[in-house]
């Protein structure tokens, strides 16, 4: 901390021989510390000197900003802060308090005896009606006004040489010029005056930058020549003085029939801007002062400090009140305890900007907590950048614990929460280990997303669940991460086309069966079943299993179905994936597909004797003769295999070759319909009956060797 002693109770020591066993961060109902004990190991606590530290205890009761020093104010330290330079050396007192939202700070201090009036000092710069005969005649008073301005140093981004130990010395470089020395330092500033600000209840907020890096309003700034930015948003106030002319005058005067109810001050809603060109001078009385600043509501980020001072008849208690976080680059955001913000105050006496007295060196501010841990689930660190429902989330908790003990076992509890605010069931909870002050833990988490519907979810996740540690703050326990959960990946099993080849089927034959099956989902999908059937899918007439398809895969599967024992018609043949519904899928509508198809009758042909005719009606045994026979092919199809006519004598139908007396190969293809004449040469056998009437019998493809529709009507006589 930059400084080489500490204070304990009343003695100053030095820091390296404390070796004690116990730390009591207790305050007694009065502003003097409890003398502290420290742990023999190093510790998080803090040591406070009475002349460098400004102690802000939590409160639960707020003071009213109005400089009225409240009751609750006799519970906080006072820290004392000397203050020299040309406003004189001064003694200020200050005190500190906070609760959840604000930072509250009071300034007391005596002023040294001026000579100048007027007193107290709220009439900056007024001017007085010299002599009213046109153009008129003007003096303009050189009065100052009382000023408080505290400088505040982030600690996460320090300014070179802003420190305990040198303070304003870092940033006030002669009596006009005041900066930060380097690009990209700035200061928080926190600026009261008792004639341009205090009326209106607040002080200016502003931001110390770098040199040369501001450009100055002379109608909205009290330093000519610095480099303090107002923050953005309306002024509380404009310099009353006329720029835009030679002589020295007001820009503003009393409105005609104003009645203002305190004339030291001037109010916009009081004034008038003059053009001095048409304005009856005559009007304003002789001896007749008007301020030296025209006074309006701020707004926006100029206004975040509220104060407010009331003078006492020897001095000022000033009271301060602002957000511990605005929000704002510009302002240091009091955020945490038990760390230093060093600040730097300055006081004018009856002055200007430039003539000031400032603080010997820099002090600290501290939001003090008790020594207790505080536990805070820092962030949350999902694996993975997308999730969705019905999976599990591996989700990092980090438990940190910001306070100034440590802290033991503990129980976490995680929910879901939907976008009402409903809390999802069930409500989980984890181990977590201790945690020394100053660390983190990391609880690693597995959070179940089963039941949640696709959209916006919020995890809440509660450190010390169940309450078992005494904590500094036990409203700060609770975190909340949203989650855009999306549909669970899904494969979607599609069946996209069926063919049969051949399409037409005819009774007895045979087809292949070509399916393209396709997984459109959004994953992976694994084995399935495929079934193939008319009507019912509880009697299929293929059943097999299908290999896992990838997502955006697409596969074919073949099968041979025959021979088909259907009655002649129309049919559907269908086909459908998975179909005792055993994978999860985006869409079970699409895992069905059929196709029609014809069922007739096999065309082939059918070969019959139309004429078996002698050629000569009487013969003598043992001559050749000849017989003639006509075949017809009375089927559907053309006759393209080879096949024999057989002659047979006095038999009728036999089987074999009883009878036989001839045969003769036909070669010539028949079509449907057509007809082929054979000419057989026979021999009439020795044991045929002389005399005895005889017939003869033709028989077509009498070996068998053409498939016909009808093999019984082969026979003629």
């Amino acid at each position: 901390m930059g400084r080489s002693h500490w204070w304990l109770g009343d003695n100053v020591v030095d820091p390296k021989s404390i070796k004690v066993a116990l730390l009591v961060g207790l305050l007694i109902a009065s502003s003097v510390p409890v003398t502290m004990l420290l742990a023999e190991s190093e510790g998080p606590f803090p040591i406070y000197a009475k002349d460098h530290d400004l102690i802000a205890r939590r409160t639960t009761t707020a003071p009213g900003i109005d400089g009225v020093v409240d009751p609750v104010w006799d519970n906080a330290q006072v820290m004392e802060a000397f203050i020299s330079g040309n406003s004189g050396a001064i003694f200020m007192d200050m005190k500190a308090m906070f609760d959840d939202d604000y930072i509250y700070l009071l300034a007391s201090w005596d002023e040294p005896v001026s000579t100048e009036p007027p007193n107290p000092d709220v009439e900056r710069d007024a001017w007085e009606m010299v002599s009213n005969v046109t153009p008129g005649s003007w003096d303009h008073k050189d009065w100052g006004e009382d000023r408080l301005s505290l400088f505040f140093e982030d600690p996460d981004a320090p300014v070179i040489g802003f420190d305990d130990v040198d303070g304003c010395d870092a940033i006030c470089h002669d009596l006009t010029d005041m900066h930060t020395k380097n690009p990209g330092e700035q200061l928080d500033a926190w600026v009261w005056s008792s004639a341009t600000t205090n009326p209106q209840g607040y002080a200016d907020d502003g931001v110390l930058l770098n040199n040369n890096t501001v450009t100055i309003d002379p109608k909205t700034m009290h330093v000519n020549v610095s480099d303090l930015a107002w923050d953005p948003g309306n002024d509380g106030w404009y310099v009353n003085n006329d720029t835009d002319n030679s002589t020295e005058r007001p820009a503003y005067v009393w409105k005609q029939g104003a009645s203002p109810a305190d004339p030291r001050f001037m109010y916009m809603s009081e004034a008038e801007a003059v053009d001095w060109d048409t304005f009856d001078v005559s009007t304003i009385p002789d001896g007749m002062y008007i301020p030296g600043h025209v006074l309006m509501t701020p707004s926006g980020d100029r206004a975040d400090v509220q104060a407010k001072g009331i003078h006492n008849g020897t001095g000022w208690n000033v009271e301060f009140k602002r957000l511990r976080d605005t929000g704002s680059s510009n302002d240091v955001a009091f955020d945490r305890t038990n760390v230093a913000y060093i600040f730097g105050p300055a006081i004018a006496n009856n002055r200007t900007g430039e003539y000031h007295s400032k603080g010997i060196h820099g002090y600290n501010l501290w939001l003090a907590e008790p020594l207790l841990p505080d536990l805070v689930i820092d962030h949350f660190l999902p694996e993975g950048s997308s999730h969705t429902v019905n999976s599990t989330v591996t989700i990092g908790v980090y438990v940190e614990n910001i306070g100034w003990a440590d802290a033991g076992a503990s129980r976490l509890s995680y929910w879901w929460e939907d976008d009402a605010g409903a809390v999802q069931s069930p409500v989980w909870s984890a181990d977590t280990d201790p945690v020394p002050w100053g660390e983190t833990k990391h609880v690693e988490i597995e959070v179940n997303t089963s039941g949640l519907d696709p959209g916006n979810w919020t995890l809440n996740a509660t450190a010390d669940a169940d309450g078992d540690i005494t904590e500094i703050d036990e409203t700060n326990n609770w975190l909340t991460h949203e989650f855009a959960l999306g549909p669970e990946p899904l494969p979607n099993l599609k069946v996209t086309s069926i063919e049969m080849d051949p399409s037409e089927l005819t009774q007895g034959g045979f087809t292949d069966i070509i399916v393209i099956i396709e997984n459109d989902g959004s994953a992976d999908a694994p084995s399935f079943k495929i079934i193939v059937y008319l009507d019912d899918p509880d009697s299929p007439v293929v059943e097999d299993t299908f290999a896992a398809i990838e997502m955006g895969g697409n596969e074919n599967y073949q099968v041979t179905w025959g021979p088909v024992d259907l009655p002649e018609g129309q049919y559907v043949l269908n086909v459908t994936v998975d179909p005792d519904g055993e994978i999860k899928e985006d869409d079970k509508s699409d895992n069905t597909m059929g196709t029609p198809f014809n069922v007739t009758a096999p065309t082939l042909p059918d070969l019959v004797i139309e004429e078996v005719q002698p050629i000569n009606t009487t013969v003598t045994q043992g001559d050749e003769t000849l017989a003639r026979v006509v075949v017809k092919n009375i089927g559907g199809a053309t006759v393209t295999t080879d096949f024999e006519v057989a002659l047979f004598l006095d038999e009728a139908f036999t089987v074999g070759t009883i009878g036989l007396v001839a045969s003769e190969k036909v070669t010539d293809d028949i079509p449907a319909g057509g007809n082929v004449t054979v000419l057989l040469t026979w021999t009439v056998p020795p044991e045929a009956e002389v005399g005895a009437d005889h017939f003869i019998r033709g028989e077509v493809d009498w070996l068998g060797a053409v498939t016909e529709l009808d093999d019984s009507n082969n026979n003629g006589t």
